[in-house]
């Protein structure tokens, strides 16, 4: 029996040498999740190859990347990039002109000029804003959000979604389906029968796959493919302040009038047709194929809606985005984030960066949702501030922003954390602008939340219990899996 259980030891380490020999040799994959997966296959051999067997060779989100690559495969004929648009960017700003080429010819996400954009530095005003414009709504309403939670804020929208519905208006909503554990067994039914068409994205099963780590993190209301909006908020009444989670929640939006919106219609509609259930079959009822280029007496206020969504063989837009505008600041770029798990590209352009004389400074929750993840983001303050970049903590309470802006000229607003559930996993979307306007703005918003911020110093951080910091750094190491 001895012999026996010693030849099954060996096997079972042979195999995980292996099976850690293919994931180092894997092409188009972050370094930091090969060593996340590496250390699991050599402590615990018999779990750890069962689970990157069921996630990574067996991979349902595969089949999602798939089908998704199809509908924008489909959908390409509506998201024309108008030549003139393009050119008096590259006039105006040359440094992000490669930028927008790569978003539109690898990921055939155009730029459009001259919208109206307002920037909302709260959720609650952000909800006040969605809630007028579906008053308005004349002909439809599209929603898309992570969390959807029983509460006020809920009731209330699906009052007046059940309104608009008597009125002729046309009525979509998808949540994801991490929802199915909070919200009741048929509440989905329950929004059905208000005349609601409703989908969820990936129901949770209780069958292990590994497509249920891959989650529709978006959030996006089109209404009347004239209005559209995003940003950090979702369905959830701490989202508006009306309940107190994590202290004061400190979030935001953008809306967003014009032809943008085209684009952050289409996104909607790639997700709502992913599966074959409730299709849209006919696009033509929203969208057209690309109308005349229009000319303008002035070019300004640039935008391009962007997605993203897990492709190990693809570009990753959030994150280029991200790290161009941190290699091409000249002052300052002033970040809010709820967590901060990042990978080396991201670690070097924020240290490159503040290198180079730009002010780099994250403003991150005070009071955190989730005590492992701020724990992993503790561990990355010291090589960070060393660099000179600037790490303040929201006393107030809980940040869940999710905003880039900087020299007063560009930003982006979305749903895209600095983790790498976001930035590797989760289907995300967001907007990047050239704006000055919109830029002063939020960065008065970050400036004035600043007010109410704690600055980390280097012996605060140094200062940490030893446990903590081994803790931290061993979770470090498993972070791209969590």
């Amino acid at each position: 029996m001895e012999d026996l259980q010693d030849i099954f030891n060996i096997s079972w380490h042979i195999i995980s040498v292996v099976a850690a020999i293919f994931v180092i040799n894997k092409e188009n994959e972050n370094s930091a999740y090969k060593i996340a997966w590496i250390m699991p296959m050599c402590i615990f051999p018999i779990v750890g190859l069962i689970l990157y067997v069921i996630i990574k060779v067996f991979s349902g989100s595969k089949l999602l990347t798939l089908m998704l690559r199809d509908k924008i495969r489909k959908s390409r004929v509506y998201l024309s990039q108008n030549k003139i648009m393009a050119e008096e960017f590259a006039k105006v700003h040359p440094e992000f002109s490669g930028m927008a080429n790569y978003l539109f010819k690898q990921e055939y996400f155009p730029i459009y000029a001259n919208e109206d954009v307002t920037y909302y530095p709260l959720g609650e005003l952000v909800f006040e804003a969605i809630k007028e414009e579906i008053l308005k709504a004349k002909d439809y309403i599209f929603m898309e959000f992570f969390i959807v939670s029983q509460g006020e804020l809920l009731n209330e929208l699906l009052d007046m979604l059940e309104k608009k519905v008597e009125e002729g208006v046309e009525v979509r909503l998808l949540y994801d389906g991490s929802n199915m554990f909070s919200l009741p067994k048929h509440y989905y039914d329950y929004i059905c029968s208000k005349g609601i068409y409703c989908k969820i994205f990936s129901p949770v099963t209780a069958i292990l796959s590994s497509y249920q780590n891959n989650r529709d993190h978006r959030k996006i209301v089109v209404i009347d493919g004239k209005v559209g909006f995003t940003g950090g908020i979702n369905i959830a009444d701490e989202y508006v302040n009306k309940k107190v989670r994590f202290g004061h929640w400190k979030d935001c939006g953008v809306k967003i009038v014009g032809e943008g919106v085209y684009s952050i219609l289409t996104q909607f509609l790639q997700i709502w047709n992913i599966d074959k259930q409730g299709t849209i079959g006919d696009y033509e009822q929203y969208l057209t194929t690309l109308k005349e280029e229009k000319r303008y007496e002035h070019y300004e206020n640039f935008l391009i809606p962007y997605s993203d969504y897990p492709d190990d063989e693809n570009d990753n837009p959030a994150e280029a985005i991200y790290i161009h505008i941190l290699f091409y600041a000249k002052k300052y770029v002033n970040i809010m984030t709820p967590y901060l798990i990042i990978d080396d590209e991201l670690m070097m352009a924020m240290r490159y960066a503040s290198s180079r004389g730009v002010r780099v400074r994250l403003l991150l929750p005070g009071i955190p949702d989730k005590k492992i993840p701020y724990l992993i983001a503790q561990s990355y303050f010291l090589p960070l501030l060393r660099y000179g970049v600037e790490i303040y903590t929201y006393t107030k309470g809980f940040v869940h922003s999710k905003v880039f802006v900087s020299d007063d000229v560009v930003s982006t607003v979305g749903t895209v954390n600095l983790d790498y559930r976001s930035l590797y996993l989760h289907f995300e979307n967001g907007v990047f602008f050239y704006n000055k306007d919109l830029a002063k703005t939020i960065n008065d918003d970050f400036e004035k939340t600043m007010a109410e911020s704690k600055k980390v110093t280097i012996d605060e951080v140094k200062n940490m219990s030893k446990i903590k910091k081994y803790t931290a750094r061993i979770l470090k190491l498993l972070a791209p899996l969590m």
